[in-house]
């Protein structure tokens, strides 16, 4: 079950998203420095998700609003026993659904955006099992994405799969674990998704 609360508010800067489930938080502004609080209601909402077996997570951009949503099974499973999730980035949907397609035959969650800079926040507030990009996406290409998952602690080991040949990524091809060429080749994303699995047993 997945419930999700969108509002049309002034929205949250990328900078900010690490703090928002922080205890004792809160984002300053102009707007908000007159409300009291004690920055610890998303942190609490967290935990009680999280004792369920769930997940919370938000999406937001600047002046756009804010969208918050949480997800948990609705016959009590355990959190340890939850499928392993993978990021799907892609600009159309056609593309996320073949790889959504592909990912749950392997067992695996999925969480799909459709451009560069909501993958980078997505991937640093989910930290997936994987993540799969399509080489050109909106407002930021595959490439720097990774770069800027690479360098951050949270998702630095996070294997990163791009659709696209090795050819097409360039000097950035080898911040990648994995290349699934276009048209999007089902056995080979297949095959990359089960050594992903086969690593994460053995570890």
């Amino acid at each position: 079950m997945t419930v999700t609360v969108v509002d049309e508010g002034m929205g949250i800067e990328a900078g900010d998203m690490d703090r928002l489930f922080r205890p004792f938080s809160r984002l300053r502004n102009r707007r908000t420095a007159e409300i009291e609080g004690s920055g610890l209601g998303l942190y609490i909402c967290e935990r009680i998700v999280k004792a369920h077996g769930g997940r919370l997570w938000v999406e937001s951009r600047p002046v756009q609003g804010s969208a918050f949503s949480f997800s948990m099974p609705l016959f009590g499973v355990a959190a340890q026993t939850r499928a392993p999730l993978v990021l799907v980035a892609a600009g159309d949907e056609r593309t996320r659904r073949e790889v959504r397609r592909v990912a749950e035959s392997r067992g695996y969650a999925t969480h799909e955006v459709s451009d560069g800079v909501e993958a980078v926040e997505a991937a640093m507030r989910l930290v997936p099992a994987a993540v799969v990009l399509d080489r050109i996406l909106p407002r930021l290409g595959a490439g720097e994405v990774a770069e800027r998952l690479k360098e951050n602690a949270a998702t630095e080991s996070v294997p990163l799969f791009a659709l696209a040949a090795k050819a097409e990524l360039g000097d950035r091809s080898h911040l990648f674990a994995g290349y699934v060429s276009k048209p999007l080749d089902s056995v080979r994303l297949s095959e990359a998704l089960q050594a992903i699995s086969r690593a994460s047993r053995a570890s």
